[in-house]
């Protein structure tokens, strides 16, 4: 009984430094897509502004990104 409760608890410390691990991600990831945008949006030429960004899973284990630009009215 004693060793399967070593292997659970293993199994939860995994799963816990797995969490933690994909939260760090995450947040760095959105913070450097939000630093682009900002960026973009400094540079866009007269008559273009940046609008959004997207994120896609495209479920096959890889993901898409991309900036939506969109042209102003001058």
């Amino acid at each position: 009984m004693l060793r399967n409760n070593r292997k659970d608890n293993g199994e939860s410390e995994t799963v816990k430094a797995i969490g933690t691990y994909t939260e760090a991600w995450s947040s760095r990831v959105i913070n450097t897509l939000l630093e682009e945008f900002q960026n973009g949006q400094a540079l866009m030429p007269v008559g273009f502004r940046m609008k959004g960004i997207n994120m896609m899973d495209k479920g096959n284990g890889s993901l898409v990104v991309g900036f939506v630009i969109a042209r102003e009215n001058v």
